[in-house]
């Protein structure tokens, strides 16, 4: 029993001297790749910073070369007809920018030219910001419009430009020069008749100490329909002075942040692309010295 022990002993000893010597010769290996490693990293690191720093210098170059690109959206209520049919009229517009049709699309704008090749896109949207083409509801409810710029100074005649354009169809305008006509005809029957009520009510007070309740009820009825006549008044002053079909709500508002990737994003872009440049290099050339 004491020889198995012994021999139990002397067994385990050599597998923990084998495991001791295998464990020195890993750690032997991961120092002289470590030292490799470090040997390589402080020969090629001043390299391969400077191929990345060229990288980030190239693409923050490109950065603020290419034209920058601002969103603006606008906010619009309307009266008659369809949103369907005034997010077509904006498809049009946006076709036009498109095809690079800027004459015509100033004719339809009257904006000059050269300020509408700074516009890439028109766009149009529902409150869910859902394509306003495809939003057949009949509901009244305002829409937005949105533009793409590469210059914002052309944002206060667009916005103008844009809700003259689509209050500027022929059944539009004929339809807002009858209601016109037709506000001002009834504002005009309105005060005469305030007049004649009016007229009225100071005969009942004139020369009479004592009124009767028959004239008590009379002055308070001139009174009631003066007063409607008031609230009518105002709501037809208020059709006449608010007579476009498009109205704004919220006006284009610009966010000074161009639209894309940041300058950061491209610094450090270029910067790995230029190491991974480095990288290639390096190894091709090692590459060809082992041939």
């Amino acid at each position: 029993m004491s020889k198995k022990l012994d021999e139990s002993k002397e067994i385990g000893r050599k597998v923990w001297e084998s495991l001791l010597d295998q464990l020195a010769e890993v750690l032997g290996f991961f120092g002289a790749f470590m030292n490799s490693f470090k040997d390589v990293i402080r020969k090629h690191l001043l390299w391969a910073v400077v191929f990345g720093l060229i990288g980030a210098i190239s693409f923050s170059g490109f950065y603020y070369s290419k034209p920058k690109v601002y969103r603006a959206q606008m906010t619009v209520s309307y009266n008659n007809l369809e949103k369907k049919i005034y997010a077509d009229k904006i498809v049009k517009i946006d076709a036009l920018v498109k095809s690079d049709n800027y004459k015509k699309l100033s004719e339809l704008l009257n904006i000059p030219t050269n300020e509408l090749e700074n516009l890439i896109s028109v766009e149009s949207y529902n409150i869910h910001h859902e394509t306003l083409t495809e939003d057949l509801s009949t509901e009244h409810i305002p829409f937005y419009i949105e533009v793409k710029v590469q210059e914002v100074a052309i944002l206060d005649n667009l916005q103008e430009a844009l809700v003259e354009y689509l209050n500027s169809s022929d059944y539009l305008l004929k339809r807002k020069d009858y209601l016109l006509a037709q506000n001002k005809a009834e504002l005009d029957f309105l005060n005469k008749r305030m007049v004649v009520l009016d007229s009225l009510s100071k005969l009942i007070l004139v020369d009479n100490n004592s009124i009767s309740q028959q004239d008590a009820q009379k002055e308070i009825d001139f009174n009631k329909e003066i007063l409607d006549l008031f609230a009518k008044i105002k709501v037809v002053n208020s059709n006449i002075h608010f007579n476009s079909n498009i109205e704004v709500l919220d006006g284009f508002v610009i966010n000074n942040k161009p639209i894309g990737k940041s300058l950061k994003y491209f610094i450090l872009l270029g910067f790995v692309i230029g190491l991974g440049f480095r990288m290639m290099v390096l190894f091709f050339s090692m590459k060809s010295v082992e041939e």
